[in-house]
């Protein structure tokens, strides 16, 4: 025979096969660690959490150069602008 033990989430934390029940088991052939018992005796599986991957040192390198980039060339394009400019205006005076 097989005897669950829930915790005070109904979920299960032990599984033994044995003779007797024990103080704070249950009979049950069905239910494996970590499942929940629901109120009408099935069991579910609950859903696992969605990992999240941090980013590894070497793609937030990569990410930082890339910003760089493109950093780097608005401010070209925005020195050109300001030099055009700056001719503009000095062949209006």
């Amino acid at each position: 025979m097989s005897f669950i033990t829930l915790n005070d989430q109904n979920v299960v934390v032990a599984i033994r096969n044995g003779k007797e029940i024990l103080d704070g088991e249950i009979k049950s052939e069905v239910g494996e660690v970590g499942q929940i018992m629901q109120t009408d005796g099935t069991f579910v599986t609950p859903k696992k959490p969605p990992t999240v991957t941090k980013p590894s040192l070497e793609e937030q390198m990569m990410q930082l150069q890339q910003d760089n980039l493109i950093l780097m060339d608005a401010l070209a394009m925005t020195f050109e602008e300001v030099m055009m400019l700056r001719a503009e205006i000095g062949g209006i005076v």
